[in-house]
């Protein structure tokens, strides 16, 4: 039981981009700036929107971030599905 708890955990701090929603909001979808808010799947639009401002910004520094971005998204999609009902909470708040 302690086994399956410590490797739930260690998925979930995997998920950068959850956290960052948790913590901080998730990142507005016109400008790429950070929210005030918690949404629904955010950790998912965090992946996002460092996936795409490499696209966008050709930034050499932003190309070490984009694997991370890639590889961070479905454990992003994983933590976001496991706090989905925190997510809600404070998205209705």
């Amino acid at each position: 039981m302690i086994r399956a708890l410590c490797i739930l955990l260690l998925c979930c701090m995997c998920s950068c981009g959850t956290v960052a929603n948790l913590a901080f909001g998730a990142p507005k979808t016109n400008n790429g700036f950070m929210g005030l808010e918690t949404r629904v799947y955010g950790g998912i639009q965090w992946d996002f929107a460092v996936i795409t401002a490499f696209a966008e910004e050709e930034n050499p520094l932003l190309l070490l971030s984009l694997p991370l971005g890639i590889i961070d998204f479905p454990l992003s999609f994983v933590g976001d599905t496991f706090t989905l009902p925190i997510a809600i909470k404070f998205s209705q708040e």
